[in-house]
């Protein structure tokens, strides 16, 4: 019998896709000096990344590792192919049009990873978690059944938020653990969220107290760091408290995106954005990039770096209707999750 479509992820990462794209707006085209704009900058910083990890790990749940290793591996790896190139792609046209120093050798140390130029990083994360994925694949199946197993690991991957960061100098390993050198989502500190995500699909949790009691306490801590020390806690390279607060954010995104009526033109608009994640933060990319090469930042408010965000959105929506759609040989299984699209919605 064929089960409906559960298009709470595909809501989720719609509203994250907004997010993304109004902080980078917001950190690229506006000076970002107004003060609600800092604001939104923060909860975006927050929540954007760990909701995308939270998504990842809920579609891969029911896409792979409900399966076999030997029947997906080969997914995965195309999987994880997709938001790469994405990322040769953003951080070449990075280095081409903003900083306009694009040159043979700096493309190669950017297909090596030697150069992770900023904005793309998020791109390169993505692919790098699907294959820590594929190799840890039958340990994650373990840890994500059993509650003990999860919460003793979601324990432990928090303790390496407090490696010495500063140790690490080289840009590969820096994607895997960290480092003060650079911006980066390490894989293996957001990796307590993508594990989440993977619990909570292997479950079918709508909520689950004790992460939100959890959360909810790193929120707490993290509010009171500020009012302590009256700087935030470290984001690049992630803080313990950084991790929790923004777990925090992406439970009470989800409870959201539970909630949301359907139909709803809203819902629906959100919904397509989720479906299409990578094509608009690669293209969004580009487009902001464009205008960052040949403008000044400009002094937005709040209200108009939504607007302009909302006009991009638009125009990408656009975009995505002038594409023919490919007909599909044989419909995919109405239980699994496809992530081939980077981050696609469970099923």
């Amino acid at each position: 019998m064929t089960q409906p479509r559960d298009e709470t992820i595909d809501s989720l990462k719609g509203m994250l896709v907004f997010g993304m794209i109004l902080s980078h707006v917001a950190g690229l085209i506006s000076s970002h000096s107004d003060g609600a704009i800092k604001l939104v900058w923060l909860i975006t910083g927050l929540v954007t990344f760990s909701g995308f990890m939270f998504s990842f790990g809920y579609a891969c749940q029911l896409a792979y590792f409900s399966k076999t290793r030997s029947l997906v591996a080969q997914r995965m790896l195309i999987t994880a192919l997709k938001p790469l190139i994405a990322f040769y792609l953003s951080g070449i046209y990075w280095r081409a049009f903003v900083d306009q120093n694009l040159t043979v050798k700096g493309i190669l140390k950017i297909l090596l990873l030697r150069d992770i130029p900023p904005f793309s990083e998020f791109l390169i994360a993505f692919a790098l978690i699907m294959l820590v994925s594929l190799f840890l694949f039958r340990p994650i199946q373990h840890i994500v059944a059993h509650p003990s197993t999860f919460w003793l690991s979601f324990t432990l991957l928090l303790f390496t938020t407090f490696l010495p960061y500063d140790w690490i100098q080289f840009s590969p390993l820096a994607l895997l653990i960290g480092t003060t050198a650079f911006p980066t989502f390490p894989v293996l500190q957001y990796f307590p969220v993508f594990l989440l995500g993977a619990y909570f699909a292997k479950h079918r949790l709508k909520r689950d107290r004790t992460v939100q009691l959890v959360a909810l306490s790193g929120l707490v801590a993290f509010v009171g760091f500020y009012a302590i020390h009256h700087q935030l806690p470290s984001r690049f390279p992630p803080s313990c408290l950084w991790i929790l607060a923004s777990i925090a954010l992406v439970d009470g995104y989800y409870q959201i995106a539970q909630r949301l009526p359907s139909p709803h033109p809203l819902t629906t608009l959100l919904r397509l954005w989720g479906k299409n994640v990578l094509f608009y933060l690669l293209i969004s990319n580009i487009l902001i990039f464009t205008f960052r090469g040949a403008y000044a930042p400009l002094d937005l408010n709040l209200f108009a770096s939504v607007g302009l965000t909302l006009l991009l959105l638009f125009t990408l929506t656009f975009f995505t209707t002038i594409v023919v759609p490919q007909p599909r040989a044989i419909a995919p299984a109405p239980s699994a999750a496809r992530p081939d699209s980077l981050l696609s919605s469970s099923r």
